[in-house]
């Protein structure tokens, strides 16, 4: 049976990045069956939620809300449309690199998504009047809202197949963990603040973030989703150190 479903999954290896693919056949060559179809899982995860972002913000659904919701003319939309693919292009680009990463920078998606928000609407400005230019600053807004929930949503979908949640145990956790994506936001926000920062400095605050993180879901986790926590934390710092530190 092992090897009938190493086959398959080799099979499939060419639908998957050259990194995905290597992180699979590390797997399927220790013959740990039960950890394939977790990476499996997560990498599905990673590969729809990259697909959903291309399909929501699309540029023509853009302009297709636009004209429906904001009932903007035609000559409007064809004279918005370069100023929408620039916006369409820049946040799916920005979604990509943060699933790329394997961990969510939640504020540094903040800051690249309101640096394309400005610059659509700085082109924008050139011939809208002021009355439907606040209607378009009010969408590109809930447009970029509308990406961290994907995001966060994608994170905690992550974390649940990792740990191999119930659907009990992700309802009665899904606030906490949007909570704790909030203050790794919050640290991260504090690194930039404070410039250059050593690896160590931002090893501990991770470290701590950890640990208070596992105080929170340890009445709820038992003890193989625990260790599933452990070493779910040490990767992420891992990926983090590499992501953020790396020459």
């Amino acid at each position: 049976m092992q090897r009938d479903l190493r086959t398959i999954y080799l099979a499939e290896l060419k639908k998957f990045p050259t990194c995905l693919a290597g992180l699979i056949k590390g797997v399927i060559r220790m013959q740990c069956v039960s950890l394939l179809f977790k990476v499996m899982i997560v990498i599905f995860l990673l590969v729809s939620s990259a697909y959903a972002a291309d399909k929501q913000f699309d540029s023509e659904q853009m302009l297709s809300d636009l004209e429906s919701k904001l009932k903007f003319t035609s000559e409007q939309l064809s004279s918005l449309k370069p100023a929408i693919d620039e916006k369409s292009a820049g946040l799916k680009k920005s979604m990509h690199e943060s699933i790329d990463k394997g961990f969510i920078h939640l504020d540094e998606l903040a800051g690249k998504l309101d640096t394309v928000t400005r610059d659509a609407e700085k082109k924008a400005e050139e011939f809208l009047s002021s009355e439907d230019m606040k209607k378009f600053k009010e969408y590109l807004n809930k447009i970029d809202e509308k990406a961290i929930k994907e995001m966060k949503d994608k994170a905690v979908a992550e974390f649940s197949a990792v740990l191999d949640l119930t659907k009990e145990q992700v309802k009665k956790l899904k606030p906490v963990l949007e909570e704790s994506l909030t203050e790794l936001a919050d640290i991260f926000a504090g690194l930039a603040a404070e410039g250059n920062q050593s690896w160590e400095g931002l090893k501990q605050k991770y470290e701590k973030f950890s640990e208070e993180l596992k105080g929170k879901l340890q009445d709820t986790l038992d003890d193989r989703q625990m260790e599933e926590l452990k070493k779910y934390n040490e990767e992420q710092k891992e990926k983090i150190q590499e992501a953020l530190y790396s020459v």
